[in-house]
This record gives structure tokens, C-alpha cells and sequence, in this order.
């Protein structure tokens, strides 16, 4: 398969560069953030209700952090599982950093540690073109023996999405081999070549439109697991994260773009169709947060699995 190892050299190189700059953007900010005049009351003025909220919105700012570098990282598709894992030890390492500093400075303690790290593997198409597997292959498995996903997102370019009346049979979908729901995405020739994202079983010659239809221009994202395109709500997600399940593409010749999913285990590395890229991952992480102020002591424990349906 497309391992990491058989990129180009300039084109891993380039890989790291931008992986290791989003982190270090993410990390900046924070410290920003938690340095600027948005945070300079000290909490020890306020009434506890007041704290609590900061309490809640504390953990919050962790997990999405939290979340931001673990994905960063994972893109960076280092050659090893080992490799991965120390990367974002180190990262969550300097966050906890960064939080203690920033909320010492408005009189609280805050702590977070890193109890838990499961791994996995990241999978994309990283370079525009048709969702086709190994050799061109329209129809294919694209991972095998998959027991969680997460961020599964498609970036189609909208005016190469193939346009049709019976997207049961022309569109492009997606699908697990445990289920005969199908995922289509296609311009509907019934409204006036609208990309359209519906849902229905295999060969159902009418599935449910489930996402408002938009005007095919430029790229759209399709987000699977979030139930979102463009980041407007379908007011569902697309996609069951859990079992154990194949993940398959039918006519991936009917769509192009780019796409990206994080899975769990047991799949490994042979399980992946050989044209997309993949690499060791880390699926989710585990972070005890403790938050105490003048009046408030608050302890919890987090998992952090960004774009996971149930997370």
C-alpha cells in the first residue's frame, strides 16, 4: 500500500513541514489566548457560579486543543506506531504546560494529564483525484476490519461529481459490508445538478435526501461522521462509528476530490486498499482535568476522539 515510506522524499519532507507548523499554530494561540486580556480577570473576584462555568469551559478548551494536535500529528504519517505516540506525549506534555501557566495567572490551578492513548491508523487521499482504489478500481474495500471512525470526511469537487436521476446506480457511495444502508453523494439531475448527500439501502431506487442540497461550486465537505456539509448540520450523522465493519466505496469513478478518515483496530496496514496513504495513528486519548479555584474543585476524566459520532 501507499505507505509513507514510498513517498518521495520532498514530499514527506513537505509533509512534516506542515504538519510540524499547524502544531506549532495551534500552540501559540493557546498560549495567546490564555496570556491575553480575554482571561485577565482573576476568577477569585467572581461568584462561584461564575467558576463553574469556567470550570466547563476549561475542559473544554482542553479537549479541543487536546484534539487539534492529536489530528496534526497523526497527518505528519510517521513511519512507526512508537514514533506517533511520542510525538503527541510530547504535545499534550506542553499543553499541560501552557494550561497551568495561563490559569495561574488568573489564581487557578489547573492540571491535565494524559492517562490513556489508543491507537490506530490515518487514512487519506491527499492529492485530488477520482475515489478509485488499487489500479483504478471504481468498487473496493477501502479498510477492512474496522472497529471505530472518526473524522471521516470527504472534500469533493463539486462539478466533477457525476450528475444523475438514479444515484442508486450512477453515484458515488459509501457503505459498511454489516449494513445495506449506502451513503450517495451526487449532483441531482432532478434538481438542477444540486450536490446532494442521501442515505438508503442498496438498490433502493429512491433513497432519503438527508443534508439541504448546494450549489455545485468549488469544493464541499462532506463530513460522515459529523453529519454536516460545509459545516451546515444534516441534523444527523451519516455514519455508525462502532462494530466491526469493512468500510467499501462503490463508483468511485462518479466523484473526485480528496478524503480522510481515522480508524481503530484490529485493522492494520494490510487491511488498507494500497491506493490511499496510511499511516500509524493515534485514535483517541484519555485526560484527567482538575480545575480549583478560591471556590471551585472540579475533577474529571475526558476521552478526546475528535470527529467520533458518540465522542
Amino acid at each position: 500500500m501507499a505507505d509513507v515510506t514510498d513517498l518521495r522524499r520532498g514530499d514527506r519532507a513537505q509533509l512534516f513541514l506542515v504538519g510540524a507548523l499547524v502544531i506549532a499554530t495551534i500552540l501559540v494561540v493557546l498560549a495567546v489566548l490564555l496570556n491575553g486580556a480575554i482571561y485577565s480577570e482573576n476568577l477569585a473576584t467572581r461568584g462561584s457560579g461564575d467558576e463553574t462555568s469556567a470550570a466547563f469551559a476549561a475542559v473544554g478548551e482542553v479537549r479541543a486543543t487536546t484534539g487539534g494536535v492529536v489530528d496534526a500529528e497523526n497527518r505528519q504519517h510517521y513511519d512507526t506506531e512508537t514514533d506517533v505516540l511520542a510525538a503527541v506525549e510530547n504535545d499534550t506534555e506542553r499543553l499541560d504546560e501552557l494550561f497551568a501557566k495561563g490559569y495561574g495567572r488568573r489564581g487557578v490551578v489547573i492540571e491535565t494529564r494524559t492517562v490513556d492513548r489508543e491507537t490506530g491508523l490515518f487514512i487519506e487521499q491527499n492529492e485530488s483525484g477520482a475515489f478509485v482504489g488499487a489500479g483504478g478500481t471504481p468498487s473496493f474495500t477501502l479498510a477492512k476490519n474496522v472497529s471505530r471512525t472518526r473524522s471521516f470526511v470527504l472534500r469533493v469537487n463539486a462539478t466533477e461529481v457525476a450528475e444523475t436521476s438514479d444515484p442508486a446506480n450512477d453515484s458515488f457511495a459509501v457503505s459498511r459490508n454489516d449494513s445495506a444502508r449506502q451513503v450517495y453523494v451526487y449532483r441531482n439531475a432532478s434538481d438542477g445538478g444540486n450536490l446532494t448527500v442521501a442515505v438508503g439501502d442498496a438498490g433502493d431506487p429512491d433513497p432519503t435526501v438527508v443534508c439541504r442540497p448546494v450549489a455545485p461550486s468549488g469544493v464541499v465537505a462532506v463530513d460522515l461522521t459529523d453529519g454536516a456539509v460545509d459545516d451546515r448540520s444534516c441534523g444527523r450523522s451519516l455514519w455508525n462509528s462502532t462494530g466491526t465493519y469493512d468500510v467499501a466505496y462503490d463508483r468511485g469513478d462518479a466523484a473526485n476530490g480528496t478524503y480522510e478518515l481515522t480508524v481503530a483496530g484490529p485493522v492494520d496496514e494490510a487491511d488498507v486498499d494500497d491506493a490511499p496513504l496510511v499511516s500509524p495513528a493515534v485514535y483517541a486519548v484519555t485526560v484527567d482535568v482538575e480545575f480549583r479555584s478560591e471556590s471551585v474543585d472540579y475533577e474529571t476524566r475526558i476521552r478526546v476522539a475528535p470527529g467520533e459520532t458518540d465522542a
